[in-house]
């Protein structure tokens, strides 16, 4: 069941992942004209932002309500301790078990993470 109250905030973070899936396409592919690796870096990179961002926006928005606020501000510190982890893992498994170009893989991590920080700014 959805929540009424919480719609309309996860209308915009559904927007924000779709806009970080599309970054991370689009470098991906002008990556890949360098050569494979480097586009496929791209990719890890770009998942390595989207991967917790999804993961935080399905804790953050489980919960709506006054008389759930309790429920609100946990569920907020779980999703945000967890996307914290979650990148931690994922960045060190990348660097352990993937052979990668690193300039890539953090370009497109960046330009992910600023689309995190500054689409919210801005109408749809």
């Amino acid at each position: 069941m959805v929540n009424k109250l919480t719609q309309p905030g996860r209308i915009v973070a559904n927007r924000l992942l779709v806009m970080q899936l599309f970054l991370t396409i689009v470098s991906s592919l002008a990556f890949v004209v360098i050569n494979f690796k480097a586009g496929y870096s791209a990719f890890i990179g770009g998942l390595i932002c989207l991967v917790p961002n999804f993961v935080f926006v399905t804790y953050a928005y489980r919960y709506g309500g006054a008389r759930a606020a309790k429920n609100i501000a946990s569920s907020f510190y779980k999703g945000e301790a967890l996307k914290i982890m979650l990148t931690a893992l994922m960045f060190a498994a990348t660097f352990i078990l993937v052979p990668i170009s690193i300039g890539p893989l953090m370009t497109t991590y960046v330009v992910c993470l600023l689309a995190y920080w500054t689409i919210p700014f801005f109408k749809a």
